[in-house]
């Protein structure tokens, strides 16, 4: 494991915010190898895929797996970079040299600017992607084909009409893959790339809404960002649902969205809208949206204001 690291060697400087299970497969030249899907931040607020190979998945990827409620800082060089739908993968394929916690003031800076952000998806508060991404119209993503662009992150605000799947707005997870599990029959990760036995899946959000902003309309698919519909995890939800049924605070604040305004951040990739399909906008993030409309009856036009007495001084 290599713990020294000058700045100048760093190519990038990131926060790991999520670490997969490693695994093992057999690569095209029939030799048995490991690799381990890791996800980064930089202080943009946008994701960054790794994959570690080797020594490194299984030395370096296990302590950042045991320690991912530390989310530590990591420097990078010596690797291979490419895009692959807009994002940025990095791949330890060829030679990469890692450094956990480099001991630089910028690895502090950034824990900091981190640990801020945390504390205010805590609160309710947007994230710094959510704040600097552009606002557009949901026109924009739903008529407008995306070939000619570069990944970018965007918002639009609509009005949620209805709740597709407000009964059951969750699914069964590989923690490899992240995909869909065949809980009930086989146990078996339905991913073609993937196809492992998953004993310990683990329960996700996945809401499908119906919105509208008096126009268009859409369906917008939501992960982890439901929570913020429903204000608690997954597993909490399914158990107060489990016990109360429809009288259970999260379902009621869960189905109370209904009619009420966000913003979405959404990613926009090279995709034309028929290759999106209805069900492709996917939301990274939402934030409740006040709602400033008065409704006035015509018959009731007239405000009455409360009358104020105003003592006057005789001469």
């Amino acid at each position: 494991m290599q713990q020294k690291l000058s700045f100048y060697q760093a190519d990038i400087l990131a926060i790991t915010t999520n670490v997969k299970p490693v695994i093992n497969y057999i690569t095209r030249h029939n030799k048995p190898d490991t690799r381990r899907e890791i996800t980064l931040m930089d202080i943009s607020g946008i994701p960054m895929h790794a994959t570690l190979f080797g020594d490194l998945a299984t030395n370096e990827g296990s302590i950042l797996e045991a320690e991912i409620k530390y989310k530590h800082v990591i420097a990078l060089s010596d690797f291979t970079i490419s895009i692959y739908q807009g994002d940025t993968s990095i791949s330890s394929q060829i030679i990469l040299t890692l450094c956990i916690n480099p001991k630089i003031e910028l690895a502090c800076e950034l824990m900091e600017w981190f640990q801020l952000e945390e504390a205010a998806k805590t609160k309710g508060y947007p994230s710094t992607l959510f704040k600097n991404a552009n606002e557009i119209h949901i026109s924009d993503i739903i008529h407008t084909s995306q070939n000619s662009i570069q990944i970018r992150y965007c918002t639009f605000k609509t009005k949620i009409i209805t709740i597709l799947n407000r009964f059951e707005p969750w699914f069964y997870a590989c923690k490899g893959c992240d995909k869909k599990v065949d809980k009930d029959v086989s146990k078996e990760c339905l991913n073609v790339k993937c196809r492992r036995i998953i004993d310990d899946s683990v329960l996700r959000y996945l809401v499908k809404i119906l919105v509208e902003n008096g126009t268009d309309n859409a369906r917008v698919t939501l992960f982890d960002a439901a929570e913020t519909l429903i204000g608690c995890k997954a597993e909490k939800f399914i158990t107060e649902k489990k016990e109360k049924n429809n009288q259970s605070p999260y379902f009621q604040k869960f189905v109370l969205n209904i009619g009420k305004t966000f913003k979405f951040l959404v990613k926009l990739v090279e995709k034309t809208k028929d290759e999106r399909g209805e069900d492709n906008i996917i939301a990274q993030e939402i934030q409740l949206q006040p709602d400033i409309t008065i409704d006035v009856d015509d018959k009731d036009a007239t405000l009455e204001l409360p009358r104020k007495k105003i003592k006057v001084e005789k001469d």
